[in-house]
């Protein structure tokens, strides 16, 4: 693969011409692009390892649920780059960004509020669904028209148990760093006195940063408490059928509410909400599917049911692997003639107990230059890595894997090469389990390290 300066001037797809590199991003890069109109867009490049149909999938999804609050992707596909797989997203046309805009002061309770409408309805779309997002920060929120949305790229599929709970709650805890930031320009409560954040912000944002709050009860709030210019208009009287919101909750249609006041626009963005029941209506609200939408959910269940079940048989390869070594280590236990052997054998076990713990081992900063890791032996792939950065020469990964290992020596990085050439790949921590290779690329990015760092088993 080439650097990522080398593509400008390609045409993506016979349609997307990549005019100049905006941002790299470890093995993904966003490029300025435009439509047959002429119109400024964004592209988004991702060079696949064996992971290009999981991630159209999840894009295919994407644009089935079709959230008012997600960023839409214009087009998406998979392309070749350079004789490897690889897939490109354009997303739709954006007038602001809600980084700029914070850059010029902090924004108002109502544009806050409104904000807070976008984030939570798109997060408790994507948890319901099986998805969490592991982005959710004030640059990855846009306006477009009059409606916020958040950046769709770059979700993922949540883990079953305890480890994709603890996900969602990062979810929220990200979302409410972004309110406190909306509000204060700051990201971390200290000194922020509890008089400063005003309702019902305030015990938001503490209750989704400590994780005693979900979406649901962040929502809860939200709805309790939003300023007048916010509430959506009621339904026109001669209105019929009744809106979706009515149809769900007839109690709350059944209380009269006062239409909207007019007031003027936010000062640094334009971040209005299109009216709530045509929201409602777009997503959610009416409990009676058409045959569209159910046509639409069988194909999304599709989606979702070929993510999973790719894990399927690795899975159990490793569970009757594991059961295997067990019923072994009995056999030779009772049949072992010898107590002396039985306990040197136990020793033996202790003492590798030791030498890899369950965590990321630390290891000295390497003074010389890093051997190219070669693919491991044919088999079963079980060898999971963490990558950081994609290269096309060894030398220029070899330059990133010094500088890794000044700022974080722990986190041993390397250069590995999966085929023993071009591509050459920053890893870090070495071969490990799947669950520590997750958590050790979560960890790399809240390190403010590859913000698409990604666990991969070759």
């Amino acid at each position: 693969m080439q650097l990522w300066t080398d593509y400008e001037g390609l045409t993506i797809d016979g349609a997307y011409p990549l005019k100049q590199l905006l941002l790299p991003e470890g093995r993904s890069a966003f490029f300025s692009t435009a439509n047959g109109k002429g119109e400024p867009l964004v592209l988004r490049l991702i060079e696949c390892h064996f992971d290009q149909e999981e991630i159209l999938a999840r894009w295919r999804c994407l644009e089935a649920l079709n959230h008012p609050a997600m960023l839409k992707l214009e087009h998406f596909g998979p392309i070749d780059l350079d004789g490897g797989p690889a897939v490109y997203a354009v997303f739709e046309k954006v007038d602001a960004n809600l980084s700029d805009a914070l850059d010029r002061g902090h924004l108002s309770v109502k544009e806050t509020s409104q904000i807070a409408d976008c984030l939570f309805s798109a997060l408790e779309m994507l948890h319901n669904h099986g998805f969490v997002h592991e982005h959710v920060e004030a640059r990855n929120l846009f306006a477009v028209g009059e409606t916020v949305k958040l950046r769709s790229d770059c979700i993922r599929e949540a883990r079953e148990g305890e480890e994709g709970r603890a996900a969602k709650r990062r979810d929220v805890h990200d979302a409410a760093v972004v309110l406190l930031q909306t509000l204060t320009q700051r990201t971390t409560l200290q000194g922020v006195p509890e008089t400063a954040i005003p309702t019902p912000f305030g015990e938001m944002i503490r209750n989704g940063m400590s994780g005693t709050w979900g979406v649901a009860e962040m929502r809860g709030a939200l709805e309790g408490f939003k300023p007048a210019g916010v509430r959506p208009k009621p339904a026109p009287a001669a209105a019929a059928p009744a809106s979706a919101a009515s149809a769900a909750n007839p109690a709350a249609a059944a209380k009269p509410q006062k239409p909207a006041a007019p007031t003027p626009e936010g000062p640094q963005l334009h971040l209005k909400f299109a009216a709530k029941e045509k929201e409602e209506a777009a997503w959610g609200g009416n409990p009676v599917r058409s045959a569209v939408r159910q046509q639409v959910f069988r194909r999304l269940r599709a989606d979702r049911d070929l993510l999973r079940s790719r894990w399927v048989a690795p899975v159990a390869a490793v569970a009757m692997l594991v059961l295997a070594v067990l019923l072994f280590a009995h056999a030779w236990h009772t049949r072992s003639a010898h107590p002396a052997r039985a306990a040197a054998h136990g020793s033996a076990i202790h003492a590798a107990a030791r030498r890899a713990p369950a965590g990321v081992r630390a290891a000295r900063i390497p003074t010389h230059a890093a051997k190219v890791a070669k693919p491991s032996a044919k088999g079963a792939r079980t060898e999971w890595r963490v990558i950081l950065y994609t290269y096309d020469h060894q030398d220029a990964a070899q330059k990133m894997v010094t500088k890794v290992a000044e700022r974080h020596p722990e986190l041993t990085p390397q250069v590995f090469s999966p085929k023993g050439h071009a591509p050459y790949l920053v890893a870090i921590g070495g071969v490990m389990s799947r669950q520590q290779a997750y958590a050790l690329a979560h960890r790399a990015r809240g390190l403010g390290l590859a913000r698409d760092a990604y666990a991969q088993n070759f």
